[in-house]
């Protein structure tokens, strides 16, 4: 073999690796990309999920404000909206979740915060017929009896 040959040799299989691994390449950059798409998908459903989870807790927060104050019901439409917010968050990370392990749990926490402007409703209407109560009922009577003490105190 004449030096003439090797360096055909040699340059053809330094061409045939060069190609090779430029078609190696090309099929790992496809693969890439789905890779790419699916992390790009399971990161915005953790974004979903953790917005899920700060609204969850302003949800949580706006019903305890209420129930310290039932006549403040701008904190139980609070409430309401932020249940509101929590079906649409979840409504969109059921979409993107694209396999089963995925959507099961979110369908049941999309089944939960439905059933919960259900329970807040039954909550606050039961809130409201106790301040009722308290505000004709109770308050009467004990202004009665305080009117009453106030008439043994004298009388003693």
């Amino acid at each position: 073999m004449t030096t003439k040959y090797k360096i055909i040799f040699g340059f053809a299989l330094m061409v045939l690796l060069l190609v090779a691994m430029a078609c190696y390449g090309y099929r790992n950059i496809g693969v890439s990309s789905v890779n790419f798409e699916e992390y790009r998908r399971v990161a915005y459903l953790s974004v979903v999920c953790r917005d899920t989870a700060s609204t969850t807790n302003a949800i949580k927060s706006d019903t305890f404000r209420f129930l310290a104050d039932l006549k403040n019901k701008t904190a139980i439409k609070a409430a309401y909206d932020g249940v509101n917010t929590l079906i649409t968050l979840v409504q969109r990370a059921n979409d993107l979740a694209n396999t089963p392990y995925r959507a099961e749990p979110l369908k049941k926490v999309l089944a939960s915060t439905q059933k919960l402007t259900a329970s807040i409703d039954i909550a606050t209407k039961n809130l409201d017929e106790a301040t009722e109560l308290h505000d004709n009922i109770l308050l009467p009577d004990m202004d009665r009896l305080t009117k009453d003490m106030q008439t043994l105190g004298q009388a003693l």
